[in-house]
């Protein structure tokens, strides 16, 4: 499954922990929810994306982590959230959990960890 992409000259892995960061640095209970926040308002919630994405995997491979501001600079730099930057990212993304959880369903497993607020 490929799970990763690159932004800002820095690889993104969009896998467990990033998951698990991203529902909750998103506000939401769960991974559709997530989805909805990044379409309801794109401008705050892509570069939050982006940035949690990156730091995440920075923690994990032992990189230093980037500031919020490079991240929403760099989306600008890039062209804005409807760039091809952006929309390869997010087609990775999209890809990698609709794969992940659909193998997961076919497996029996749950996909979505019951989160009380």
């Amino acid at each position: 499954m490929n799970n990763r992409a690159t932004f800002f000259n820095r690889e993104i892995i969009f896998g467990t922990y990033f998951l698990g960061e991203w529902i909750e640095q998103s506000g939401t209970n769960d991974i559709q929810e997530s989805f909805n926040c990044l379409s309801k308002n794109p401008f705050k919630y892509i570069p939050l994306f982006i940035h949690c994405g990156i730091n995440c995997t920075a923690t994990l491979t032992g990189l230093e982590k980037v500031s919020l501001n490079d991240v929403i600079n760099e989306v600008d730099n890039v062209g804005g959230i409807q760039s091809e930057a952006i929309q390869n990212l997010l087609t990775v993304f999209t890809t990698s959990i609709t794969t992940q959880l659909g193998k997961e369903k076919v497996e029996g497993k749950s996909h979505r960890p019951k989160v009380k607020r």
